[in-house]
């Protein structure tokens, strides 16, 4: 029985080695041909000549019977053939197009590639399988050819019909946690130390962190990371490290919604882009399916902070055309602004989109005259329509359902000669309960209603003279207002440029009455304040100086009181930082500073921390 199964295993790897010739010309007409160039991918057609030699031989020397027993010398060049046809199969395997052996930037799928590696591998499968005929038996001879005949086809089929499934693999790892209880833990009003640390994995590339439902939501370009922000714990992971789409932007906390996230991956060989939605509490899946649209190439400036991204809908600016899609990434609608409008005689700044929640806010300035035949704005020089807006126009402020694109509220008032087109700018998330504004030069809008909001007091804010926030004279970049919402705003005044005196923030009311005024006599503070955040009554930044290998993170937070008077170097709080990232060099004359962000997120201050060539850290900063 042992001779027969031997001997039908045998035909059946001639069989695989004749049918792999039409098996490897389909693969190449299904094309396209792989990328690489060079012998190594025709390398397993030579064991087919050398091969069937050696079988011609055989069957001249037994008279056409496979079963006569063969010289010693032919049954030793049989087993050479077959272990050079196995060291050819893996010499010529595509590393770049396989998953898990490929490096995550050099992986570069191919179908035909894949083909080929199975045709190299059907090669060396029936060189082994053919070894059966050397066992030489005479039992039973008819039904060999039969079995071995269907063993090969099923085999050779089979391999046909792995080529697409294999081509398309990409692993995704993907853990969650059970359903979290109880409320989530507060923002903190107040920090005093480090309660936790975590450390990104070393194949992970940390683009941003976001504020999730119940801690910091960790934005890779694979995928995402859900962290307890009371503890650090890591509480979900969703990485697609060889199918995840290339734009950044589309993936994260949604602006509407921060229980959810969504991130996008590539399926099969043309790179279908997929959208899914996850938990950022449990990292379940809450939805997943196909998304068009490719939000990747968009760079315009005009919309602030970037592209839209929300639970219903996505949107961003192409040119001066507002885009918005539906969570398909099909399109709902556009409307074009500022130069792009063509029936009116309009000129947009840069940023003059933002978005809240589930609107879009845009603003520009619009000649009163309409484009003369063959005319446009786009095609006038910006100072010229900027000119004739002026001289008679009209300012406008609307607001869109970023699903619908239904006008939800709209302001305007007539155009000055010292006016710009209105530069939009957005503050911190408002208190609990407390709507939230934006800013439009020295003046504050309801982002609900669009009224004005008197949280700013006349003459605090200097506007340069495209109507921005900060004179002509003052550092550019700098930052106005810290917090703002209906109920008031800590506003930033700074010293004169030459002065180098004190900075000073003023609390305001609804009326925009200054309730209370902080002078911050530190050093540097009128730099610090840009990177810093605010909680209840505290201002916390880092010292660069401190976040470096000179430094090793000594007093790298710094927590500022802000209370009525004078605030000095006395009365600030500093948090050390224990990090290897901040370990002194070798080469001591050599410095390494880190780069950080201070994210606020339910349970901590994170403190992202990374250093060039390094890895990622978060120290979770509480009370």
């Amino acid at each position: 029985m042992l001779g027969w199964v031997s001997g039908a295993l045998g035909r059946a790897g001639i069989v695989v080695l004749v049918a792999v010739v039409p098996f490897a010309a389909w693969v190449l007409w299904r094309g396209p041909w792989p990328e690489e160039e060079g012998p190594l991918w025709w390398l397993p057609v030579v064991v087919l000549p050398l091969f069937a030699l050696l079988l011609v031989e055989r069957l001249v020397y037994t008279a056409g019977d496979l079963d006569t027993p063969v010289t010693s010398r032919h049954r030793q060049l049989l087993v050479c053939l077959s272990v050079f046809a196995v060291v050819l199969a893996l010499v010529v395997a595509p590393v770049d197009t396989i998953p898990l052996i490929a490096s995550v930037n050099d992986f570069a799928p191919s179908e035909s590639a894949t083909g080929l590696w199975i045709s190299a591998l059907l090669v060396a499968l029936g060189t082994v399988l053919y070894l059966g005929t050397l066992t030489g038996s005479s039992e039973r001879p008819r039904g060999r050819w039969y079995a071995g005949s269907f063993a090969g086809g099923l085999i050779v089929v089979s391999a046909a019909a792995l080529v697409t499934p294999l081509s398309e693999y990409r692993p995704i790892a993907h853990s969650s946690t059970a359903e979290v209880s109880g409320e989530p833990a507060p923002v903190p009003t107040d920090l005093d130390e480090v309660g936790w640390t975590w450390s990104a994995p070393e194949d992970a590339d940390v683009v941003r962190v976001e504020a999730g439902s119940r801690g910091p939501v960790v934005v890779l370009k694979d995928g995402l990371i859900g962290l307890d922000g009371g503890t650090g714990e890591e509480l979900w992971s969703y990485r697609a490290r060889y199918s995840y789409a290339w734009s950044d932007r589309e993936r994260g906390v949604f602006a509407d919604r921060n229980d959810l996230a969504s991130t996008f991956v590539l399926e099969g060989t043309e790179e279908e882009r997929r959208r899914v939605v996850l938990d950022t509490a449990t990292g379940r899946i809450v939805e997943e399916g196909p998304f068009s649209e490719d939000m990747s190439l968009e760079s315009s400036r005009m919309m602030a902070p970037g592209p839209y991204r929300g639970s219903k809908a996505y949107a961003h600016v192409r040119g001066r055309t507002l885009h918005a899609f539906d969570a398909q990434g099909r399109i709902l609608w556009e409307l074009p602004v500022g130069e792009d409008d063509p029936d009116r005689f309009c000129v947009a700044n840069d940023p003059s989109v933002l978005a809240y929640g589930e609107l879009l806010i845009f603003g520009e300035m619009c000649a009163d005259n309409t484009p003369e035949e063959g005319e446009s704005a786009a095609s006038t020089e910006w100072q010229r329509r900027v000119d004739a807006a002026q001289s008679s126009g009209t300012v406008s402020l609307t607001a869109l359902d970023v699903v619908t694109g239904e006008e939800v509220w709209r302001r305007e008032w007539e155009s000055h000669r010292e006016e710009y087109p209105p530069a939009l700018f957005s503050v911190e998330d408002p208190r609990p309960v407390e709507d939230p504004v934006f800013l439009v030069g020295d003046r504050a809008f309801d982002v609900r209603t669009g009224e004005d909001s008197d949280v700013v007091p006349p003459g605090l804010v200097k506007t340069n003279r495209f109507g921005a926030p900060g004179e002509d004279s003052q550092v550019p970049g700098r930052r106005f207002y810290l917090r703002a919402d209906t109920e008031g705003a800590l506003i930033a005044e700074y010293p004169e440029k030459e002065s180098g005196g004190p900075l000073s923030l003023h609390r305001t009311d609804s009326d925009g009455n200054v309730v209370r005024t902080s002078v911050l006599t530190a050093p540097d503070m009128s730099v610090h304040v840009s990177r810093g955040v605010v909680l209840e009554d505290a201002l916390v930044h880092t010292d660069p100086g401190a976040l470096s290998t000179d430094g090793q993170g000594r007093s790298a937070v710094v927590v500022t009181p802000l209370e009525e008077g004078t605030v000095t170097e006395e009365d600030v709080r500093r948090v050390d930082i224990s990090s290897d990232l901040l370990s002194p060099l070798e080469d001591e004359s050599e410095t390494v500073r880190a780069d950080s962000a201070l994210v606020p997120v339910p349970g901590a201050v994170v403190l992202v921390m990374s250093v060039p060539d390094g890895p990622t850290e978060l120290h979770g900063l509480v009370s």
